[in-house]
């Protein structure tokens, strides 16, 4: 793929570089890109008090703890797992619900501690609290999960467990049908990085970046439109046009062909899976993300203690 070289008004004179590949925190949530259709639906659940078993998935780098910290931002009372503990994982997940949710006098036994946060969470009001589920991807967390999504269908709860494409090709059938609801994390489209670039320029600069069909696609075929890829070569971009390092950035890209077998460290890691594993149960409602051009600048966060709106029919999606 040939690129013509970028011309030095391409990138307009930024204060700083705006592209981090860190997560997308609760904060904002605003800036989610190409994930509407999933954060209207699970908005829809948490603000009607529909509680539901949900399993995200996506390979490494595609955003779902972003996605996890957007929905977040809906509900006051949240717990997000992250840290894996290798020993009697099952008991400390339960410890960490218990204290988030009831407080730091934790019953000792395993079943006090589930009836509690079982009572706690049904004594509720308001948006459905969210409980997730986001251990690193390489946790095999296959012998894990029969154990405790019995207990977190139990919860008055919006509950996400996100899993890799590998992590979710090792789980049993069984277990996979016992979700209510898949949503599964697609590439970004051209569109879609354009957006995302629009969205993070304009917190440095009053111009736009329109970045030119050639080397949009060149990003879009050396990236696979990883969320992740995407961002920390849009990063390195600007970093090179800011003669802050990355030099040779910008002619990689433009002489770079897509090689037959990815490259570790250039190219994001396709996790590949079977179509067929996130086939509905009998009889459920397909839900499934469609390509939307619709903004989610609007997502608006909670703010802290802020007076909640039960009916909703009165809250703004408008995404």
């Amino acid at each position: 793929m040939v690129v013509r070289r970028v011309s030095s008004l391409d990138i307009p004179t930024l204060r700083g570089n705006p592209f981090d590949s860190r997560p997308i925190e609760r904060n904002r949530a605003s800036e989610i890109v190409g994930r509407q259709e999933i954060l209207i639906r699970w908005k829809e659940h948490m603000h009607s008090q529909s509680p539901r078993l949900i399993l995200l998935s996506g390979e490494r780098g595609s955003g779902r703890t972003s996605l996890i910290n957007a929905i977040s931002s809906q509900t006051n009372e949240r717990f997000i797992g992250t840290y894996w503990h290798s020993e009697d994982p099952l008991n400390c997940a339960l410890d960490e619900l218990a204290i988030t949710f009831c407080g730091y006098e934790v019953p000792p036994t395993m079943h006090q501690k589930v009836e509690r946060v079982v009572e706690t969470l049904d004594s509720g009001s308001g948006p459905l609290p969210l409980v997730a589920l986001d251990y690193p991807a390489h946790v095999d967390i296959s012998s894990f999960l029969p154990l405790i999504v019995p207990i977190l269908l139990r919860f008055r709860a919006l509950v996400i467990i996100s899993l890799s494409n590998s992590q979710l090709a090792s789980l049993d059938e069984g277990v996979r049908e016992i979700f209510d609801e898949y949503a599964t994390i697609a590439p970004f489209s051209n569109d879609q990085i354009q957006t995302l670039c629009n969205s993070r320029i304009r917190k440095m600069s009053p111009e736009k970046w329109n970045i030119n069909e050639e080397l949009l696609e060149a990003i879009s075929s050396r990236t696979g439109g990883n969320a992740r890829s995407v961002v920390s070569l849009l990063r390195d971009l600007v970093d090179e046009r800011r003669n802050m390092g990355k030099k040779g950035t910008l002619e990689s890209l433009t002489s770079w062909n897509p090689p037959e077998i990815n490259d570790f460290g250039e190219n994001p890691v396709v996790e590949p899976i079977d179509e067929n594993i996130l086939e509905e149960p009998e009889n459920k409602e397909i839900q499934s993300e469609e390509k939307s051009g619709k903004s989610v600048f609007d997502f608006e966060p909670l703010e802290d203690e802020e007076e909640i709106v039960q009916d909703p029919t009165t809250m703004k999606i408008g995404m």
